[in-house]
Formats: structure tokens, C-alpha cells, sequence
């Protein structure tokens, strides 16, 4: 395969655009009748992922996945704003926190971009190791030993002086365990050119394959890797979304085979996402001051953090509750696992409102969430009915 498709990966590829639909008057029959099919979807997909979890050993896990966002933690400010949050397992094999923008996935995110976002440029390279060697199921030593590889290998060729990189479990079109390492990098010293020439490329691949075979002690002569970059903040913002999704999602973990699945679970425990070069001890904050640019977050983005986004105050917890303890007639619901009060709604529709970047797509998908919401509980006042 010619070098340049190994090392392409179009950005667009990375940006996910809402779908679009139809008037919101024809949007509920549609809407619910999707969302009664997702739920048998989901509710089997955890069945499946429980039980192997119970007949593996796994019953901390399978505990976790069964509860999952069975129970809400209320949070409230000294000025008595409300934000009720799903307790949720954060598990990437669940069904529900697995998915992409999930919990789960914002919170990895949102520490991620306390370090990425705001850089003028921002590489991406993904270094793929062999299937064989995935399939073998390297152990923590050899794990450890690839993540160092990968960073020498950005340092030494891409001049990278920073990065994080992830450790990805399953590809995104092909199935079974595939792991590769995706690194993200600020490109600072580059006068504004992010195309690296295709030789220092084809070295850093160079590099990671030698580096393979001396882990591994193979004579693989090449191996696969993808390079792109970001510019705008809003690439930067859907680059470090894809980086930190589950690639172990419900769907795909079930069609592992049961060894690759106890190597999932255990894989999992350790940190699959670290920071190499400047982004490391005290370093960081004076190389993040010299080539970052401060970037206002999103007011929706405190919501995840449990900061009021109208008194910008730390909001306290208090006792879990079930569902049936929330007024419902007061709350809003924000993103699926997270209820705010009307007070605080009204103020993010309002933020929203006055960023030109708001689009049909963004409303379209608010009206498809709280609609799916809405016939959730609808669906649960029947069942207790019943």
C-alpha cells in the first residue's frame, strides 16, 4: 500500500454532524418509535455483557453495569440551584457509558482538553500494532513499553515537545481486538506548517516498528500509520472526543472472544490515557502559559463538572435519590444523564443563543434527546401502572 494512504486520515472523518430531521411536530412518533427499539437494543446488549461478567468472575463489574443509572445524586449551590446526575458505572463495555458522548466519555474529555485545547495546531498520529500481537494480548510490561515508543517516536521525528496518547482497544470498521496507540500532540515550533515532509513520517513509523520488534522479538519490515492535523477549535473539540470515546463499546465487546474480554476488563484498570514530554509535573503549566491560548469554555461544559454555570460556584452533593424523589416538573433535562433546574435552562438556551456557531443540527438534537427523555418516564409511569 502506498505510503501516502497509510499516512492520511482525513479530518472530516473525526467531526461527527448531527443528523438532520424533520419538523419537530413529526419529530415524536419517529423519535419514540426509535427510542422503544434502542431500549430492547440496550437492554439486551447489557444482559449479554452481565452475564459474562457473572460466569467470568467479574461480579464487582457486573453489579456495576446492572445499577448503572438506577439511582441520582442531587447537587446544589448556596443560591439554590439544582443539578440532579445519573450515577453511572463508567464502564466503556456498558451499554450506556460505552457510548460516544456518554458521561463517561465527556469526563475524559474535559481533562484532556484542560491540556490540548487552546494550541494553534494540534498532530495526530495513530501507531498500530500488528493483529497477531493484539491477539496474543500483550502484557502490562509490553503495554508500558508501547506507550514509551510511541512518544520517542513523535519526539525523535515530529519534534513533538508534548503529547497524550490513548491506548484504543478496537478499531472503528473492523472487528476483534486490534490495538493501536492514537496520539495527540501541539505543534509549536512548525512556522505554521502541520504537513510534515513524508520522509520524517515514514521514520517515525520506521521507529515504532523496529521498536515492535525488539519488544516483541518479530522481523515485521513495516507497520501501519495515519497522520492529520487540527486547526480550529471546533476540530479540536471533536479530535479530542473521538481520541477519548470507549473502543470497547457493549456491541463490540461481546463479540470478543471470552479471553479477549478478560483482557479488556483487565487492561482497563490500568491508565490508558497519559501524558508524555511538557505535559508532565511542573513543567506544564509554564509550557501551556508560553504556546496556549486561553480558550473560554463552553457553560454547558461546567454542567459535567458540577459547577453552577450562572454563580461559576463548586456545587455541594447530597443523598442519592431514585427518580421518583426528582420534581420532574422543575427540571430540564440536559443530556441524558444529567437534570438541571429550569433557572439554569433558561440561562445555557440563552448562552447558546448568542454564539453564531449555533446551528438547525445542535436543536435538532436537543428536541430528539428531551423527547426521548420524556417518553422514558412516560414508559416507566405505564409499567408501574400496569
Amino acid at each position: 500500500m502506498p505510503a501516502e494512504k497509510l499516512l492520511t486520515l482525513p479530518v472530516d472523518n473525526l467531526v461527527e454532524n448531527a443528523p438532520e430531521g424533520g419538523h419537530y411536530l413529526d419529530t415524536y412518533a419517529k423519535v419514540s418509535n426509535i427510542s422503544k427499539n434502542n431500549e430492547l437494543e440496550q437492554k439486551k446488549l447489557k444482559e449479554l455483557v452481565s452475564k459474562f461478567l457473572f460466569w467470568s468472575g467479574h461480579t464487582k463489574e457486573a453489579n456495576r453495569i446492572t445499577n448503572c443509572g438506577q439511582n441520582w445524586v442531587p447537587f446544589s449551590d448556596t443560591a439554590g440551584h439544582m443539578i440532579y446526575s445519573r450515577i453511572t458505572c463508567n464502564l466503556p463495555f456498558c451499554p450506556t457509558c460505552g457510548k460516544s458522548g456518554s458521561a463517561l466519555n465527556k469526563r475524559r474529555a474535559n481533562r484532556v482538553k484542560d491540556v490540548l485545547l487552546g494550541f494553534g495546531f494540534v498532530g495526530h498520529f495513530v501507531f498500530t500494532l500488528p493483529k497477531d500481537l493484539s491477539a496474543a494480548l500483550p502484557d502490562s510490561k509490553q503495554i508500558n513499553q508501547l506507550f514509551k515508543l510511541a512518544w520517542q517516536s513523535l519526539r525523535d521525528w515530529l519534534g513533538a515537545e508534548a503529547a497524550v496518547i490513548a491506548l484504543h482497544f478496537c478499531g472503528d470498521k473492523k472487528n476483534g481486538l486490534h490495538l493501536h496507540f492514537d496520539c495527540s500532540f501541539p505543534i509549536v515550533n512548525s512556522g505554521g506548517d502541520c504537513s510534515f515532509p513524508i520522509g520524517l513520517l515514514n521514520m517515525a513509523r520506521s521507529e515504532w516498528t523496529q521498536g515492535v520488534n525488539r519488544i516483541f522479538k518479530t522481523a515485521y519490515l513495516d507497520s501501519v500509520g495515519h497522520y492529520n492535523f487540527v486547526t480550529t477549535l471546533e476540530q479540536q473539540h471533536h479530535l479530542i472526543k473521538y481520541v477519548t470515546r470507549s473502543t470497547i463499546p457493549a456491541e463490540k465487546f461481546i463479540e470478543l472472544a471470552d479471553e479477549q474480554k478478560v483482557y479488556c476488563i483487565k487492561m482497563n484498570k490500568k491508565k490508558i490515557i497519559r501524558y508524555f514530554g511538557e505535559f508532565v509535573g511542573k513543567k506544564k503549566a509554564v509550557f501551556l502559559a508560553k504556546y496556549r491560548t486561553t480558550v473560554e469554555r463552553d457553560r454547558g461544559e461546567l454542567v459535567d463538572q458540577k459547577i453552577c454555570p450562572i454563580c461559576n460556584e463548586k456545587m455541594r452533593p447530597s443523598k442519592p435519590v431514585f427518580m421518583d424523589d426528582i420534581p420532574l416538573m422543575n427540571v430540564v433535562n440536559y443530556n441524558g444523564y444529567t437534570l438541571v433546574d429550569k433557572e439554569i435552562a433558561a440561562y445555557l438556551r440563552q448562552q447558546e443563543a448568542q454564539k453564531s456557531r449555533s446551528s438547525p443540527g445542535f436543536l435538532v438534537e436537543i428536541v430528539q434527546s428531551s423527547v426521548r427523555w420524556l417518553d422514558d418516564q412516560l414508559k416507566d409511569l405505564e409499567i408501574e401502572e400496569g
